[in-house]
């Protein structure tokens, strides 16, 4: 039982926290970004700066198959391995880079798992890709579940992923908050009925999120 005392911060005052995790938690968007444009390449897409954050992080024409299907790729087995070449591209390229935490996420972190507060990852990111940033950043050892988009029937903005862990946690979606960094979040939050807050990266600060429970500036202001 979460204790409503008055040290906890308003804003954490549920019974299940849900996060993103790319942009949120950890600063990898650049590093998906980069693989994305890598792997897509050879078959005519450029992946720009904008069409990553219309596409990945807004949820238009969303994702890997839409665009090779635009190409004319379409044989299952080619989509497939270019998916997984982009898993495998992340992994070196995270690793290249050296992971690390979005501005104030682990002191967040660190309150949540104080408070007892169950706590669950839903990432739009496959789950090789996920479980290596968890184990970078060592996020392990604050959060008791984790579900990616290669785990659910649908990916964001469906809500599977936020409803999917929040299950996992034992806790009803309607008792959690779930915290994003983009609009296809958000969606996906809301399409499942459960409020959401905001927390937007340098990727995602331009977009539209009206509907959210609150948009902050960095995970911090949580704390305040």
């Amino acid at each position: 039982m979460i204790p409503l005392d008055s040290s906890i911060p308003e804003i954490l005052k549920c019974k299940g926290v849900l996060c993103d995790l790319d942009g949120l938690l950890a600063d990898t968007e650049t590093v998906h970004w980069e693989a994305y444009r890598t792997v897509l390449a050879p078959y005519g897409i450029d992946v720009t700066r904008q069409l990553f954050i219309d596409s990945w992080l807004s949820g238009i024409h969303y994702g890997t198959v839409y665009h090779l299907n635009r190409m004319g790729v379409t044989d299952p087995a080619v989509l497939k391995e270019v998916r997984k070449k982009k898993e495998d591209l992340y992994i070196q390229l995270a690793e290249k880079a050296g992971l690390k935490f979005m501005p104030g996420a682990e002191e967040f972190l660190k309150v949540v798992k104080e408070h007892g507060i169950p706590c669950g990852i839903g990432t739009g990111g496959y789950r090789h890709e996920y479980e290596h940033t968890i184990k970078a950043c060592g996020l392990e050892k604050y959060i008791q579940v984790a579900l990616g988009g290669d785990e659910v029937a649908h990916n964001k903005p469906a809500p599977d992923l936020f409803l999917g862990v929040a299950k996992r946690l034992g806790v009803a979606p309607a008792d959690c908050v779930v915290f994003e960094n983009s609009s296809i979040g958000l969606h996906a939050a809301e399409k499942g009925n459960i409020p959401c807050i905001i927390v937007p990266s340098e990727w995602t600060v331009s977009q539209d999120f009206t509907g959210a429970l609150r948009v902050l500036k960095s995970l911090t202001e949580v704390l305040k």
